[in-house]
């Protein structure tokens, strides 16, 4: 489901995972792409990655974040441009 964004507006994505037997890091990607026809005037900012190392049991476990403030933005951006499209076709 692609959420309805207003302007400025934001979606927050939570995800929890146990991983098992690994040692070592975990690396998570998160990536956006416009529509086809849809043209990107910053496509070098389409991306980012968080690596975190992993946790023995029962040890406090931290958050690994998948979006920061302006990919979100772009995200929500690159949403409304799909939505207006749309809405024009039909």
């Amino acid at each position: 489901v692609i959420p309805t964004l207003p302007v400025g507006g934001s979606v927050t994505i939570t995800l929890t995972a146990n991983v098992v037997a690994a040692s070592g890091s975990v690396t998570n990607t998160a990536m956006v792409a416009p529509p086809a026809g849809v043209s990107d005037p910053a496509p070098a900012n389409n991306s980012a990655s968080d690596t975190d190392s992993l946790v023995a049991a029962g040890a406090q476990a931290q958050q690994i974040p998948t979006l920061g403030g302006w990919m979100m933005i772009l995200m929500g951006l690159l949403l409304l441009a799909m939505g207006g499209r749309y809405l024009r076709r039909r």
